[in-house]
Formats: structure tokens, C-alpha cells, sequence
């Protein structure tokens, strides 16, 4: 289980995987010790992992845009946001 804070100190590129992300993903939404302010923060910072690692972030996007994998773990990371 990929824990949100954890990253290899060594080799590590800056980038994660969408595999890596998606997972982190689950484990917030699964966890009951965060609070859903918490939890919309953590889901924040996925999306700016997204957007700017994954160029996930697209303004105006066609119909083939949303169906890149990373533009759809974007928009279920954003629309698990609770305010």
C-alpha cells in the first residue's frame, strides 16, 4: 500500500507513475483518520502532481482529451472533493 508521504530518497525522478498516483488516491479516500478537509488538500496536491508532471490539467479539452488516462484519474481525483 503506497502511503501519501512516502517517496524513495535515492533515484528518486520527481515523477510518479498514474499507476503510483491512482493508488495514493485510493488509500486517501479508504482512510479514516483524515478528515475531509484533509483529505480535499491531498486531492488538491494529486492534481497539481497531475497537471504538472502529466500535463493532465487541459483547458478546453476534446472528447479524445478525456479519455487520456491521465486526464481521467484527474477528474475522478477533482470530483472526489467534498465542500
Amino acid at each position: 500500500m503506497v502511503k501519501f508521504e512516502d517517496q524513495p530518497k535515492r533515484g528518486y525522478s520527481g515523477i510518479r507513475t498514474l499507476e503510483t498516483i491512482a493508488s495514493v488516491f485510493e488509500d486517501i479516500q479508504a482512510s479514516s483518520d483524515l478528515r475531509q478537509g484533509e483529505k480535499n488538500l491531498r486531492y488538491l496536491q494529486l492534481m497539481n502532481e497531475l497537471g504538472e508532471d502529466h500535463g493532465a490539467m487541459i483547458l478546453n479539452p476534446t472528447e479524445a482529451d478525456l479519455k487520456l488516462p491521465e486526464v481521467v484519474l484527474y477528474r475522478k481525483v477533482s470530483q472526489a472533493r467534498v465542500f
